[in-house]
């Protein structure tokens, strides 16, 4: 029988090659669907692929992970994380959880009227942003449970936070390719979207290292990354991957590559 060992024990080899290679695997099928469903029912008023239904793919992965590395309630344990509120602390980082990412779209359409571009006001019912709310919520918790509660915290064992943020990024960016490629974006809505989501796990890590490593931190932020993009009727990713870059290197140069906190640290999740 397996012994189980505490969920921040530190592993010998904490490269997470399985779990990426995990939710790959389990990608597939959904990613398989995406191609195919459109197809077989093309008159479904669905704008969103199916294969985004892959965000199931991140959680599974981290359970089968981390019960094999650590005993099966480990996998309990982990899934509790993805609740942990009581370590957002300070309380003041809940400013740019909830609200960074709507400033960064304003932002983007301040951008937009002094370049003269078309400018559209929000439309969205309080209804319709209700139910987005949850949609994205409930999407942003699966993923989160596998990028920010397990994969980050094993990337930043062995380089800084930075690095690891930036490797998880392009790693969650390419995963997202075919998603993208079925929802018939262009390849260069892709290429700067891409760049936007390595920008965003870089600020999901600086939130969540200077709120205790909290998974429900990156997990709002997510929540509130998807549902801003869609308040505005208008959404340039260039501009928007323009600034979040900059103010992820603005959080680099203040809180340091290192941690990307302003505390030290253990990297062990």
């Amino acid at each position: 029988m397996m012994k189980e060992q505490p969920l921040n024990q530190p592993l010998r080899n904490k490269f997470p090659w399985v779990f990426f290679i995990l939710v790959v695997s389990l990608s597939i099928p959904f990613w398989l669907a995406g191609a195919l469903i459109p197809k077989l029912l093309p008159d479904i008023p669905v704008n969103i692929p199916f294969s985004s239904l892959m965000a199931v793919a991140p959680p599974i992965a981290a359970v089968i992970c981390i019960r094999r590395e650590k005993g099966i309630g480990s996998g309990k344990d982990l899934l509790k994380r993805a609740f942990d509120f009581k370590d957002i602390h300070p309380k003041i980082w809940y400013l740019p959880i909830l609200f960074l990412m709507p400033t960064v779209m304003f932002i983007q359409n301040g951008i937009m009227k002094l370049l003269h571009r078309q400018v559209l006001p929000i439309q969205l019912s309080v209804g319709s942003l209700l139910v987005f709310l949850v949609i994205f919520y409930i999407e942003a918790l699966a993923e989160e449970i596998g990028w920010q509660g397990y994969a980050i915290g094993r990337l930043q064992q062995r380089w800084s936070a930075l690095t690891a943020s930036v490797f998880l990024g392009v790693i969650w960016a390419l995963w997202h390719v075919i998603p993208f490629i079925q929802m018939q974006q262009t390849q260069t809505w892709i290429i700067w979207q891409c760049l936007n989501i390595t920008a965003t796990r870089v600020v999901i890590t600086w939130i969540a290292n200077n709120t205790q490593k909290s998974v429900s931190s990156a997990v709002l932020y997510h929540t509130m990354n998807n549902v801003s993009t869609m308040l505005f009727p208008i959404y340039n990713p260039l501009i928007v991957t323009l600034v979040l870059i900059s103010i992820a290197g603005i959080a680099t140069m203040v809180w340091g590559p290192g941690s990307l906190a302003e505390y030290k640290f253990s990297a062990v999740e």
